[in-house]
């Protein structure tokens, strides 16, 4: 190994930090209003352009290319984007691949003054629900620099042959954390550091954003509090064309309700959530419901419609079980033996809240795609494509497909699972 590549390898160890709960982040380079110690062999200094070794994921081939070196990366000087692709190219391939998926992320977050901070993709045995993500990896960090600079760009390259957007729950912790807006920019690229990057904002990412989004949990109680009334008379007049009547929009919505209040400890949380789906088996109407299980530590909370997605999979089974199922004659297929035709999730003031993401990504991905999902959205004064909905031109009460809250699905997902 050549010494330029030695040395990039060494930086990125140097860098590698440890935080709480294991999660491993790559500290940021020279964080902005932190003096650092000439003397300390672990603070170091930003340097000049010097020749460096970069491999050229396709090919796997190493090209001299001159840039700025990665620790120079700290100055307050922002550079164009293939700088930092690059950069984060670098990153990824020093590291050891995670030991459950063997696919690295890395993500850079350029800050408004140019300083960076970066942060990897990391798993544990047995369990993957406990996998941290890159994105949200780079923003815990981002909190211990006790710095208020906005995220102007989200650079992500990972080791898949296409650019790989951020999962469901990067986008919303992006989406709701005070550095970032909804017009922040997201760059992404394949392991091939030839192909043109995929540009968008993180809007276009996470459309349908949640009422509560970005609030503490006090200012949730109030908004809820607020619009309690506003959002019963919008519910009051509210159907689903084709699909239900206002009467069986206002039962499913009692339904989840109903769950809500199951969702008890608040203690833990004052926001209560239960959700509920209208099924279809045969001729017959039915209504399914659970609530969210709040956990001590928030991250093991279980949202309320995955656990209503498990309770239907549950039923399902049970159907098949006594043989009450039916083939499609066109298809040839076995049908759901229980068709769901309309899914809500509502608060303990009864205001329908768009899924979580990870309900966003079950949906999607256990073929839930095309279903109706009720939901409160906060209407944008120039957005005129509001105007026909059922809204006061603050908040407006709307059914949207579930695929339609994750978009961007990756291609592999769609080829190999069918999403």
């Amino acid at each position: 190994m050549n010494e330029d590549r030695k040395a990039v390898l060494a930086a990125a160890c140097l860098f590698a930090t440890s935080v709480s709960f294991g999660i491993l982040v790559i500290a940021s380079f020279a964080p902005p209003d932190f003096p650092q110690n000439k003397s300390d062999p672990t603070s170091l200094q930003p340097s000049e352009e010097k020749d460096i070794q970069l491999t050229n994921g396709s090919q796997d081939v190493q090209n001299k290319q001159k840039i700025p070196s990665i620790l120079s990366i700290g100055k307050k000087k922002i550079y164009d984007d293939t700088y930092y692709l690059k950069c984060a190219h670098q990153i990824r391939l020093s590291l050891a691949p995670p030991i459950q998926s063997n696919f690295r992320v890395v993500c850079i977050l350029l800050l408004k003054n140019g300083s960076v901070i970066v942060g990897t993709n990391d798993e544990c045995a047995p369990n993957i629900g406990g996998a941290i993500c890159a994105e949200r990896a780079a923003l815990l960090f981002y909190r211990m620099q006790f710095t208020k600079q906005t995220i102007q760009k989200v650079y992500i390259v990972t080791d898949a042959d296409a650019p790989i957007p951020p999962g469901t729950l990067c986008r919303e912790y992006l989406y709701g954390h005070p550095a970032t807006t909804p017009d922040t920019v997201i760059v992404m690229q394949s392991r091939d550091e030839t192909f043109a990057p995929w540009i968008v904002k993180l809007k276009e990412m996470h459309p349908f954003p949640s009422l509560y989004s970005g609030l503490s949990a006090q200012q949730q109680v109030s908004v809820g509090q607020n619009h309690e009334r506003l959002v019963e008379k919008l519910l009051a007049k509210f159907s689903i064309p084709g699909i239900l009547f206002n009467d069986q929009v206002l039962r499913l919505v009692t339904a989840a309700h109903q769950a809500a209040l199951a969702d008890d400890r608040d203690v833990l949380h004052p926001i209560r959530y239960g959700a509920a789906m209208v099924v279809r088996h045969d001729d017959k109407i039915g209504y399914m419901q659970a609530p969210q299980l709040k956990a001590l530590e928030y991250g093991s909370t279980q949202d309320a419609v995955c656990q209503l997605l498990g309770l239907y999979k549950a039923h399902c089974r049970d159907f098949r079980i006594s043989g009450n199922t039916s083939r499609d004659s066109t298809t040839n297929t076995m049908q759901p033996p229980l068709q769901v035709l309309a899914i809500v999730q509502v608060d303990q003031f009864g205001i329908p809240h768009v899924p979580f993401a990870a309900a966003r990504s079950m949906l999607v991905e256990h073929g839930f795609g095309n279903v109706q999902v009720i939901l409160t959205v906060r209407l944008d004064e120039n957005e005129e494509e509001h105007v026909d909905f059922h809204g006061d031109g603050t908040l407006s009460v709307e059914s949207v497909a579930a695929k339609d809250l994750c978009p961007f699905l990756p291609d592999f997902c769609k080829e190999r699972y069918g999403c």
